[in-house]
């Protein structure tokens, strides 16, 4: 169930710079969905009816909050207000819109989850065991790659994300990102390893499914509070590697030239262009 609330995420926010994306969800998210589970008819149909509930309430409702944050965001860029602070501020308001969007879809996909049969929800954890298992096979192919290797990688996935916003960096830049990025703590066993204690406390609720009269108060809980389980290692490393970015972005920021400063302010514009005409259609 917790696969539903993540492909809304990835439609809602992560296709929102996207307004046909947004305005095609109603048959997107079936596409995607259609990896996971194969949803009968009658199941499809009472998915739909909550999904334009969903759908209508973050139009209306949360579009507009996120166009008001990237504005308080684009003031700090252009009037040089960023610090370690106000990024934090910034990384907590971000995940406050996602567990807004948690928080109002959970208890609707809760008695959704409960017309499942034990066919689908075995076709639903094994396809995320699938998924698992490809992501292990990576982080072992990572290990077993050179030191020089892993550096190499480390530093071309943070100049991948860096280059999206600011464009071509400078030497300048390739080399703070060089510097800082053998600093950042690894954490994709600690995210294995917490998706398959999620999944697995998950897959234990829905063997007492027809006889657990808890069920729906228990699929709640793993749905709204899965950070729960997360080790306190992965916890650290989190705000760890949260707090370098930070230090990172600063450090850019303050060699950023005239022209990637123009790009970064103009896809902003571009988003909370989106957020507001998207938030007006009906």
């Amino acid at each position: 169930m917790k696969k539903w609330i993540c492909a809304l995420t990835v439609l809602l926010l992560g296709g929102c710079s996207s307004q046909f994306v947004y305005n095609n969800m109603d048959w997107m998210i079936h596409w995607y969905l259609d990896d996971y589970i194969d949803l009968q008819r009658s199941q499809k149909k009472i998915f739909d009816e909550k999904f334009e509930v969903w759908h209508n309430w973050h139009r209306q409702e949360e579009l507009t909050k996120y166009a008001a944050h990237l504005k308080e965001i684009r003031h700090d860029i252009a009037s040089g207000s960023i610090s370690e602070e106000s990024i934090k501020t910034h990384f907590d308001r971000i995940r406050e819109h996602w567990v807004s969007l948690r928080n109002r879809v959970a208890p609707d996909l809760v008695p959704l989850s409960k017309l499942l049969t034990q066919e689908q929800v075995s076709e639903l954890f094994d396809a995320i065991e699938k998924e698992n298992i490809e992501r292990e096979e990576k982080i072992t192919e990572f290990d077993a790659s050179s030191d020089e290797e892993k550096s190499k990688e480390r530093v071309s996935g943070l100049k991948d994300n860096i280059k999206e916003w600011l464009g071509k960096l400078t030497p300048e830049q390739d080399q703070i990102i060089v510097d800082m990025a053998p600093e950042f703590y690894s954490t994709s066993k600690h995210w294995l390893q917490y998706r398959r204690r999620v999944q697995q406390v998950a897959r234990d609720i829905f063997e007492q499914k027809d006889t657990d009269p808890e069920f729906e108060n228990k699929v709640l809980k793993v749905m709204s509070e899965p950070e729960n389980y997360r080790h306190p290692e992965l916890v650290k490393r989190n705000d760890a590697n949260q707090k370098l970015y930070a230090q990172l972005v600063i450090r850019l920021y303050e060699v950023m030239t005239d022209k990637q400063k123009k790009r970064v302010l103009g896809k902003i514009d571009d988003y909370i262009e989106d957020f507001e005409e998207l938030s007006e259609d009906d």
